[in-house]
């Protein structure tokens, strides 16, 4: 796997995890009225680095392939075993 496609797998997949723990956080407020604040807070803070951790996955891989770092597979051509007509 090429290294830009590593970095953005990885990226992506941190953001979901954040994101996913700050919308637990939030929805537990509900049920925890003395705690109700700050898992406010921490939910809110979760769930914003998780949103921004995504997008930046997203932007990460237009950019990667735009520079063709993704190499030939990532961008939908014919990879490496693929039978090519010759001229």
């Amino acid at each position: 796997m090429p290294f830009a496609a590593g970095r953005i797998l990885w990226s992506l997949q941190a953001g979901l995890i954040l994101g996913l723990a700050g919308v637990g956080l939030l929805s537990v407020r509900h049920y925890v009225p003395d705690a109700a604040q700050p898992l406010l807070v921490f939910g809110m803070l979760g769930l914003t680095i998780g949103l921004g951790f995504c997008l930046s996955a997203v932007l990460s891989y237009g950019i990667s392939k735009h520079l063709g770092l993704l190499g030939e597979s990532a961008r939908g051509d014919a990879g490496p075993g693929a039978l090519q007509a010759t001229r």
